[in-house]
């Protein structure tokens, strides 16, 4: 069952109750019971939009910098994904780009 049916049902089965007239002695309990359990279906629901906990827990890893390891006469690449960073100069050289803060191909934050 998906939220919004249960949400749904949860609706329909609250105003069941008042339109009948059924007299329960928790009734007030069961709106408000009913209540929390709707808003509460409606919070996961926004939290689903933004993502997954592992989404959420990978964006926020790549909001820590991770060191770039620069060596003479080598590229350099990105630790999280490998994308090569450095631009070669055809001599042996590399041109390192330490204006650089974030990957541009994953978005891994970076610190030279």
């Amino acid at each position: 069952m998906k939220p919004e049916e249960a949400t749904k049902i949860l609706k329909s089965t609250l105003s069941l109750i008042y339109q009948t007239n059924i007299s329960f002695e928790d009734s007030v309990d069961y709106k408000e019971a009913s209540d929390i359990a709707i808003r509460a279906i409606k919070e996961v629901q926004q939290y689903r939009e933004i993502g997954t906990v592992e989404e959420c827990r990978k964006a926020v890893e790549k909001q820590i910098p991770k060191k770039i390891i620069i060596e003479p006469y080598c590229p350099t690449e990105c630790p999280t994904c490998g994308h090569e960073l450095s631009t070669s100069l055809g001599d042996g050289y590399y041109k390192y780009p330490t204006f650089l803060k974030r990957c541009p191909n994953c978005g891994q934050a970076i610190q030279w």
